[in-house]
């Protein structure tokens, strides 16, 4: 037998935090935090940000992605940016929350404008709100339907457009534009 009783045979142990038996801890707090703020920079790399615009909150949308890589001009973002928002709020209206459902209607022949006005009284906002998201509906119903589809897979749904869906969605944009603009005093 050699003369090295002290050494240890077998790998290294792991670094961490260990239990009073000597096995490492499994617990929450013995696990080192991971930095919100580099998950979400990893995420944006991996989507084709660079160091100098990764911060940029535009990375958030998928229409925000779009400008950034020069798909789309800052007028085409801000009206996918106001139509978000008013789907948004036409949910909020109608008591809905995500997921985007396909059927609304609780009885047959009753739409959801229907049912909220016999629920209860609208303020004008919320009314004014209600007929803008059906003039948008309307509007995109003139166009033809992948145009409509391609927009509604970006807007309602957050995903990412193929590039050959790039000039359907363009072309919905500039339909919707006109209802986002400002009115010129």
């Amino acid at each position: 037998m050699s003369g090295r009783l002290s050494s240890r045979g077998g790998r290294p142990a792991k670094p961490g935090v260990r239990t009073p038996s000597g096995r490492l801890s499994r617990a929450r707090a013995a696990q080192p935090a991971r930095d919100p703020r580099r998950i979400a920079l990893e995420q944006r790399r991996r989507r084709g940000a660079d160091p100098s615009n990764a911060d940029h909150p535009y990375w958030g949308t998928p229409w925000g992605r779009l400008q950034l890589a020069g798909s789309l001009d800052q007028a085409q973002h801000d009206t996918a940016d106001n139509y978000a928002r008013l789907l948004t709020q036409v949910r909020r209206i109608q008591g809905l929350a995500r997921p985007w459902a396909r059927s609304l209607t609780l009885e047959p022949g009753r739409n959801v404008s229907t049912r909220l006005a016999a629920a209860e009284e609208l303020s004008e906002a919320d009314e004014a709100l209600l007929a803008l998201a059906e003039e948008a509906a309307a509007r995109l119903k003139l166009l033809p339907s992948r145009v409509s589809r391609s927009l509604d897979r970006m807007v309602r749904l957050e995903q990412d457009p193929d590039s050959e869906e790039l000039d359907d969605i363009r072309a919905g944009l500039l339909c919707l534009a006109s209802l986002f603009r400002p009115a010129e005093a």
